[in-house]
């Protein structure tokens, strides 16, 4: 049974390929057998080349063969049919849908192929003697037999009639050996009697091997005593001499697979023939003379009559082919005005050839096209060239003559041409769809000259089209607006950019790209409709094969001859590339970097090409030269290769690798990408003796681009090490070439992967030893330094670089306890701690950058503390703070390093959002300890009832936190006044500050406080106030900040911050409003009665 799926698959390929043949024909038959054969190898080969496949692929083209069942009205024709079934070897398919004919039918279909293709294999000869046995009417098997030997006569070689003798000698043989019913007495004399008729229908050759194989037909006969065996000899009685004295075995020869086809000669004359005979008029020219003869070679009927019966002529041609007629008369000689005459004659009357005629006009347009401009009829002659298909051969014309006038023979006029693409423009106009539109606009990018460069007009130059190109290009990107992505892309735009990208199509991708460059988000809106335009950003380049039209864009745009543009449109170049790079079959939540293989040429942009481009060709350069400019393009690498490592989620990359696939990146010399990187972050190690190189968000996009690929070299050198050796022997050999600190880069995969030993320098083997052969001295280190903490640097410093370096060096606790006990004090008295912290992650003595400060922060103190067991109670107890008011907000910290660890969201400090009934629930199971502390201020409220804040600050956790808030807002207020401090650093201090000030205010919170008293029924409140209990309740927002905290902060933010009064008023620090507002506002409450 034929698979359902299978077959609707490959009707959709011939549907395809039937469209385009339809509206394009190709000129020359092998581009139509590859375009065909291309449409059905790639379902072929996702089908796995089955036997189920080939049937199906069978079923649909013996359809469309058979019941001319095909979307479009020409179908499949018998030589395409026949291409196919060779190609693919489905004799055996078709041979069984003809058994399942009937009789007539088949023979007549196995007729008509036979004739009308250039492959005549023996087994379709076969076929047809096999089946033309079983018809019941001796006449009929008499015409079919007659029928198809004449075609033997013209199409077989008479070297090769022995394949066929052979062919009858087995059927003759096979009747005998079946049975000696009436029937076989029937199909004898009918095989002898065609054998008969095919001998004597082929020249006679003195062919041995067809001499031996009668002769055995005659014994056979003679055998069988078959009266018929006489009309054989008679053939070959005239060769006697020939014939061998002893019987023949047949199968000492070697019979040929398929016939060796000559193609028949033609009784006509040709058309060079014709015309070579023809006599010139010396009033035309040698074009009007062509022009003319091919004319009377159409009317010698040499082609299939054309009476179109079903064309419907329409009334309001009949004035523009009268004007036609009258613009004729007057511009023509008298010659050529009677030629055109019945040209027009036969068009508006559809008579006999009027097709052929009218493509014989379009591809002799030049010859008419004043007529039919003056005549003013363009609107007519533009509707038949669109609805008879024949705007190619239009399109073919006007190329003609372009390429006659870059000749400079003076054969063409650029007037001329102006005219003729006129007539083009028009037609584009006519043409109903953009699907069609598209389809044009790709025989024309098809059809380019071979040396057309992709920057380049199609035709060379704008100055062949009529079309304002430039006006209307900026007409339409004005047009372009954002829309909701659900949204359907505007068609009358798309239309308009369709035609213009075939005037100039890599000016359409420049535009539309700085259009997005120079508007934010403006991608969105574009991108949607670059991939309503087809394949315009996929065409490819034909003097560079490799980049198509998109990628020839980008390198333009993005080169050091534009590094001012690139550095100002950074972000928006970003989205646009990656907005491209998107591939719908891969979630939009995962980081591009991550997009399988298997997906890399189904977008706009191949992310290969991205990354190549945009990125690798950047660090080359790079690394080549160091110029202001080139400092941009790396700088831009560095930015979209970071974005490419983004995602919206925080989805397990493993998981996303293991389910997709292995990442594109990996197949596009990734060994290249990890040298680049790894050199460019060695580069920052120096920058202390060296000039400044890079800005700190460039060093922080390269740390977090090493971190993330970190992720995908982990997973695939773990299983499938053999399938990318580059990247094996970068991590094995490569990075050996590297200072010890640089190969920290890459430690969290090659600790597990390559399993070596880390060389350290002196200092640092001094303070940790080996640790089981984890670290080994280097040898060349004399450790000659007047730096007493060196060492100690050395060890935050790589702790810093890799976390899996802390977590070898906390494993291995034991071996290095001696000296791990000189940190186990408070930070503040701890001064290898602060040293070395300061000397690492400072801005003066470090370019650490904000990824590299968790890593030290929060995962080395980490385990630092957690591996000293009294650090909390130290911690509380110190009475060392600078003010007295800090020392109560200390003891709301507990386990200030877990807290660390786990504390990301500095503008997030409280619990989800919660439910007036759960809030009243709590309070039933709870003891309430956050009450307000000065209820005597609250005087509207019962001195009896307890007043609590929302949001509920009531866990160890949640209290530890708004500590930590506090206190390192206290502190960054101290650091702000460091006028040492560059305008980035200052503002990055300044983004945490903003950031603890909205955790702090917790706005979702107050609107959720304010929802609840919103929809709070007045009903609860009398009952409240009328009910005599000790277990009243009510809730209160919470102000920025308690009491003890406003305290602390007051003076620091007051005094020592003037220029961040927004953020004191937002904390509710200034006093003069605060007031105000008091007397102003009353406090609203929230009405709890357990």
């Amino acid at each position: 049974m034929i698979d359902g799926a299978m077959e609707n698959r490959f009707k959709a390929d011939l549907n395809g390929w039937l469209e385009h043949e339809s509206k394009y024909p190709s000129a020359v038959d092998s581009n139509k057998k590859d375009r065909l054969h291309e449409n059905f190898e790639q379902t072929m080969i996702l089908f796995g080349n089955t036997e189920q496949a080939h049937e199906a692929l069978h079923h649909v083209i013996f359809q469309a063969l058979v019941n001319q069942k095909g979307t479009f009205e020409n179908g499949l024709d018998y030589k395409d049919y026949a291409d196919l079934v060779q190609s693919y070897k489905l004799r055996k398919f078709m041979e069984r849908e003809l058994w399942k004919m009937d009789t007539n039918s088949a023979l007549q279909l196995l007729f008509e192929l036979y004739q009308n293709t250039d492959q005549r294999p023996l087994t379709v000869l076969k076929t047809f003697i096999h089946l033309s046995l079983n018809l019941s009417d001796d006449k009929q098997y008499t015409v079919w037999t007659v029928s198809w030997t004449e075609k033997v006569d013209k199409f077989i070689s008479p070297s090769n009639l022995h394949i066929l003798v052979q062919a009858f000698y087995e059927f003759i043989s096979n009747t005998f050996r079946v049975s000696r019913s009436q029937n076989t007495q029937t199909r004898v004399k009918r095989l002898f009697g065609s054998l008969h008729n095919l001998i004597n229908a082929v020249p006679s050759q003195h062919d041995t091997r067809v001499f031996n194989i009668l002769y055995a037909i005659v014994e056979l006969a003679k055998e069988n005593e078959v009266p018929e065996a006489r009309i054989i000899e008679s053939c070959y009685t005239r060769f006697i001499n020939h014939l061998p004295t002893t019987k023949i075995n047949l199968f000492d020869y070697d019979i040929e697979a398929d016939l060796t086809s000559n193609q028949p000669v033609s009784p006509q004359i040709s058309l060079i023939e014709y015309l070579k005979s023809s006599v010139k008029d010396p009033e035309n020219s040698d074009h009007e003379h062509v022009f003319k003869i091919i004319l009377e070679y159409i009317n010698l009927e040499v082609f299939p009559g054309q009476h179109d019966n079903h064309s419907v002529i329409c009334n309001q041609e009949k004035p523009g082919f009268d004007k036609l007629e009258e613009m004729v008369i007057q511009n023509n000689t008298e010659t050529m005005t009677v030629v055109k005459l019945n040209c027009i004659y036969t068009i508006r009357n559809r008579g006999m050839y009027w097709k052929s005629i009218l493509k014989v006009i379009i591809q002799f347009m030049d010859l008419w096209i004043s007529d039919i401009i003056d005549a003013k009829c363009e609107e007519i002659i533009t509707e038949l060239i669109v609805k008879e298909n024949m705007l190619p051969v239009l399109y073919k014309h006007i190329l003609k003559h372009v390429k006659h006038y870059n000749r400079e023979d003076n054969s063409t006029s650029l007037e001329t041409i102006k005219k003729i693409s006129q007539l083009l423009e028009i037609c584009l106009n006519h043409i109903q769809t953009n699907q069609e539109l598209l389809l044009f606009r790709d025989h024309v990018f098809d059809n380019r000259y071979e040396n057309n460069c992709i920057r380049s007009p199609i035709l060379g130059s704008t100055l062949f089209w009529n079309i304002p190109f430039e006006q209307n290009m900026v007409k339409v990107t004005n047009q372009i607006t954002s829309f909701e992505e659900d949204s359907l892309v505007p068609e009358d735009v798309v239309r308009k950019l369709i035609i213009l990208s075939i005037v100039w199509p890599y000016e359409v991708v420049r535009q539309l790209f700085l259009t997005c460059i120079q508007n934010k988000n403006q991608y969105k809106a574009i991108v949607p409709i670059l991939i309503s335009l087809g394949k315009l950003c996929t065409l490819a380049d034909r003097t560079n094969g490799q980049d198509t039209l998109l990628v020839s864009v980008l390198k333009d745009t993005i080169s050091s001859e534009n590094s001012d543009l690139v550095a100002k449109y950074m972000g928006n170049i970003t989205h646009f590339i990656k907005s491209c790079c998107h591939q719908k079959e891969f979630n939009s939540e995962y980081p591009l970097i991550l997009t399988p293989n298997s997906l890399v040429d189904q977008g706009l942009l191949s992310i290969k090409d991205a990354l190549t481009h945009c990125v690798l060709q950047n660090f080359i350069l790079f690394s080549k030269n160091n110029s202001d400019s080139h400092l941009v393009l790396i700088q831009f690498a560095l930015y979209v290769l970071s974005a490419f490592c983004d995602a919206p989620s925080t989805n397990d990359w493993t998981t996303i690798m293991s389910k997709s696939g292995f990442p594109a990146f990996l197949y596009g010399s990734p060994e290249t990408y990890l040298v680049c990187l790894t050199k460019l972050l060695k580069l920052r190690l120096l920058d202390n003796l060296q000039p400044v190189v890079l800005r700190l968000q460039d060093w922080e996009s390269a740390l977090h681009v090493i971190k993330r690929l970190s992720i995908i070299l982990d997973y695939v050198m773990e299983t499938h090490c053999k399938k990318f050796p580059s990247v094996y022997q970068f991590l094995k050999d490569t990075l050996l070439e590297f200072d010890w600190e640089t190969q920290l880069l890459w430690y969290n995969v090659t600790y597990r992967i390559i399993k070596r030993p880390l060389q350290v320098p002196m200092a640092f083997f001094h303070i940790t030893g080996g640790l089981n052969n984890l670290f080994i001295q280097e040898s060349n280190d004399a450790m000659q330094t007047s730096e007493k903490l060196e060492g100690w640097f050395q060890v935050f410093t790589a702790c810093k670089l890799s976390t899996k370096l802390t977590d070898e060096l906390f494993e291995h606790i034991d071996k290095w306890m001696y000296n791990l006990l000189l940190l186990w004090n408070h930070p503040y008295e701890d001064t290898i701690v602060r040293a070395c912290l300061e000397h690492v992650l400072h801005p003066k003595t470090s370019l650490s950058v904000s990824i590299e400060y968790p890593d030290l922060l929060l995962h080395f103190l980490g385990k630092l503390y957690d591996s000293y067991t009294d650090v909390h109670k130290v911690i509380r107890e110190y009475n060392g703070y600078e003010k007295e008011e800090m020392v109560p907000i200390i003891q709301d910290l507990s386990e200030v390093v877990k807290l660390l660890q786990n504390f990301t969201n500095w503008a997030s400090i409280s619990r989800a959002s919660t439910s007036y009934n759960e809030l009243k629930s709590k309070m039933k199971t709870d003891t309430i300890s956050d009450l307000v502390e000065t209820q005597n201020s609250l005087s509207t409220i019962d001195t009896k009832s307890k007043v609590i804040y929302y949001p509920l600050v009531d866990t160890q956790d949640l209290k530890s936190n708004r500590a930590l808030s506090v206190i390192t807002f206290y502190h960054l207020c101290s650091i702000i006044q460091d006028k040492t401090l560059d305008e980035v650093q200052q503002q990055a201090i300044e983004r945490l500050m903003i950031q603890i000030t909205e955790g702090l205010i917790d706005m979702p919170s107050r609107q959720h406080f304010q929802r609840m008293l919103q929809q709070q029924p007045k009903s609860r409140i009398v009952h409240w106030k009328k009910k005599k209990s000790d277990n009243k309740f009510v809730m209160l927002m919470r102000p920025a900040l308690m009491s003890n905290e406003e305290k602390l902060l007051s003076s620091v933010v007051l005094d020592s911050v003037p220029s961040y009064k927004r953020m004191a008023e937002a904390l509710g620090l200034n006093v003069s409003n605060k007031e105000e507002e008091s007397n102003l506002k009353k406090p609203q409450f929230l009405y709890f009665l357990n």
